[in-house]
């Protein structure tokens, strides 16, 4: 597995954790300021959004305030719609592999099934996005991720 990075970034959280589960990766720096890798490739052909953290600073932020009952009807309209801005990135990148780093479930997947999995919990119908719902029906067939919903109460078996 590749992983991009810059040093000191988001990207910094995913080298730990791939180095503490003994997952070999191979490391590829990128310059946040030119958008290039290492090997003179234009990270933006890699990564549409340019950044790390996607899901964290895009998706989950987005859907925090949607779970406050005191959140104004302005601020939930506001946020929904920065979320259908940005689930159709996520939507390409589904469209051709399985999961977000190509064949193998990652962390990465893990914390975009949980995200998503709370748009029927505040009333957003992802429908519209075929790759997403897919991705979502796919990861619930994971023997882990069963297991998890199942321990956390959030299935039946």
């Amino acid at each position: 597995m590749k992983l991009y990075y810059s040093p000191g970034a988001c990207s910094l959280a995913s080298h730990i954790v791939a180095r503490e589960a003994d997952i070999a990766i191979e490391l590829e720096k990128v310059d946040m300021g030119s958008k290039r890798t290492q090997g003179g490739i234009d990270f933006l052909t890699i990564n549409p959004k340019g950044n790390a953290g996607f899901i964290n600073s895009d998706l989950h932020t987005s859907y925090a305030p949607l779970f406050n009952p005191a959140t104004p009807g302005l601020i939930r309209s506001e946020k929904r719609e920065v979320l259908f801005k940005s689930y159709p990135l996520v939507e390409r990148s589904l469209t051709h592999q399985p999961w977000l780093l190509g064949a193998q479930f990652s962390v990465a997947d893990a914390y975009l099934f949980t995200v998503t999995n709370w748009a029927r919990h505040v009333g957003m119908d992802l429908s519209r996005l075929p790759a997403i719902t897919a991705f979502q029906q796919r990861a619930v067939g994971r023997p882990h991720v069963r297991a998890a919903l199942l321990a956390e109460g959030l299935l039946r078996d």
